[in-house]
């Protein structure tokens, strides 16, 4: 179990930008059951706490399963894209991208491609 705390920094340039964007974020939010809560006289506490110093101002906690927790974690995917006389093998599923190579200068030229590392 891990306590988790997610804050969202909005910043507009007028005041009623602001409500207008909290409104819909908030609509959005609760279309998918997540209920946001507005860190109004906390705002200061909720920016520090957003920023990478690891100090958590917000007392606001959340319990959360690990796999629950692991969506917030980002991956990226990794591209094979070698320049030269490569070859078309289609497009990555996840980054809609180009997958091109050329068997020949991969580390394992039998056509399985290891994006993993």
């Amino acid at each position: 179990m891990f306590l988790l705390t997610f804050t969202v920094v909005n910043i507009a340039p007028t005041r009623q930008k602001l409500e207008n964007d909290v409104f819909t974020i908030s609509g959005i939010a609760q279309k998918y059951n997540c209920a946001l809560k507005r860190l109004d006289w906390q705002q200061e506490q909720g920016f520090t706490s957003s920023l990478v110093l690891g100090d958590n101002a917000i007392e606001i906690q959340r319990g959360m399963t690990t796999s629950s927790t692991a969506i917030f974690i980002p991956f990226m995917t990794k591209e094979l894209h070698m320049d030269g006389s490569a070859l078309y093998y289609g497009m990555n599923a996840l980054s809609n991208n180009v997958i091109m190579a050329d068997r020949k200068r991969l580390k394992n030229p039998n056509g399985r491609f290891s994006l993993c590392g």
